[in-house]
């Protein structure tokens, strides 16, 4: 955790709700660690689940909200937890 606030890019965390491999705490953390923008999307899903495993391409809002976001926090930072 302690070098991921080095990371210099937009970073997007894809998280199951019921994920027992990668609790969903750690997803949290690794989240709030990142630097800006970052984006936080939780799914209702195991780790092994094809939704997840797809992360933000099943769901097009969620690919829209991040290059949103990273375009636009060039001018400020912004950060999106959903």
């Amino acid at each position: 955790l302690e070098r991921i606030p080095a990371i210099g890019v937009p970073t997007l965390v894809v998280a199951g709700s019921g994920d027992r491999t990668i609790p969903l705490e750690q997803s949290r953390r690794v989240f709030d660690a990142a630097g800006e923008p970052k984006l936080l999307h939780v799914v209702d899903a195991d780790h092994n689940e094809p939704v997840l495993a797809s992360g933000f391409l099943a769901d097009p809002d969620v690919a829209q909200s991040f290059v949103l976001l990273t375009t636009t926090s060039q001018a400020g930072q912004g950060s999106v937890a959903s």
